[in-house]
């Protein structure tokens, strides 16, 4: 998959995934907007970023879950 905001570089931020160009992690704007926030509030505190960058990190999420198995434990 090719994105053209996101990156992976081993040094930076312990290799997560960050908008190219920056160290602000991906996990940073899904927290804020699991949170709540709109994107003009996560906008607002980091104007580095644009929309295109938002959209393109729930595009990461979405893919990341797609393309990997996900293990989670169910407890009775």
């Amino acid at each position: 998959m090719n994105y053209n905001y996101i990156e992976i570089n081993p040094g930076i931020a312990g290799g997560s995934p960050v908008f190219r160009g920056t160290r602000i992690p991906l996990y940073t704007v899904l927290d804020f907007i699991s949170a709540g926030n709109t994107v003009e509030e996560i906008l607002h505190y980091y104007p580095q970023l644009t929309d295109a960058h938002i959209k393109e990190a729930l595009k990461y999420a979405a893919d990341s879950l797609k393309y990997k198995e996900v293990f989670f434990e169910i407890t009775a």
